[in-house]
């Protein structure tokens, strides 16, 4: 049997601008999004019964996207700050803390995480780790 959580907090938000550079070789201008993410974390149950702590999920997404708060990216010579890039980045930096605090009871690859990332109303990018 599988078991996931899903932390979908009105409030997992933060607000900075990015510039995407096309296929074409044209830059847009940069421009601010108030981004707002979901966090699911599949894995086995740990002696408790449950996946991992809701709250401690929580604080340590709060804490990722704080850092991300007013941030500007900006295209450079080889990747261009499309919103599955910052999903990874994101989805990467929360697998880091989750791991150095704890948060997985068993191996963290035993663990599928997964970060959504919503850049305007409707428009979601995934970005998907194990542990």
């Amino acid at each position: 049997m599988r078991y996931s959580i899903r932390l979908a907090d009105p409030g997992f938000t933060f607000t900075a601008s990015h510039a995407i550079r096309f296929a074409s070789g044209e830059t847009e201008p940069v421009h601010e999004h108030r981004f707002r993410a979901v966090l699911e974390i599949a894995g086995p149950l740990n002696g408790s019964g449950y996946v991992v702590d809701f709250l401690a999920a929580s604080t340590l997404l709060r804490g990722t996207l704080a850092r991300y708060e007013g941030m500007v990216f900006q295209p450079d010579a080889t990747t261009t700050p499309t919103a599955e890039r910052l999903a990874a980045g994101l989805l990467e930096e929360f697998c880091a803390a989750a791991v150095k605090e704890g948060l997985f009871a068993r191996s963290p690859e035993e663990y599928r995480v997964a970060l959504e990332l919503e850049e305007s109303p409707g428009c979601w990018a995934l970005a998907e780790s194990n542990g």
